[in-house]
């Protein structure tokens, strides 16, 4: 599913135009970047956590060639499911 659809099924559930979810889900994704991008994380209660991630700088080799160097360290993002959406996606 890619974001488009997402906001189709967003507006059918809504009886919205899809204009008005598309405004929606682009203010949502930004404001999620932009807490990350702040070193923050987010929880959302029954679904999960998002949380910045810090990687290190650290030495890895070029698949290709061999020559080894150095990745600079980086942001990243982790999702840790919650115990609502661990129980809808596997019902018993």
């Amino acid at each position: 599913m890619n974001k488009s659809e997402l906001e189709s099924i967003i507006a059918r559930k809504l009886d919205k135009p899809v204009g008005e979810t598309h405004l929606f889900v682009n203010t949502m994704l930004e404001s999620i970047a932009e807490v990350l991008a702040a070193n923050e994380e987010i929880s959302l209660h029954n679904f999960g956590k998002l949380y910045p991630n810090r990687r290190k700088e650290h030495l890895v080799r070029n698949p290709k060639n061999g020559v080894p160097c150095m990745l600079k360290p980086i942001l990243s993002v982790k999702f840790r499911p919650g115990k609502g959406l661990l129980d809808y996606i596997n019902p018993k």
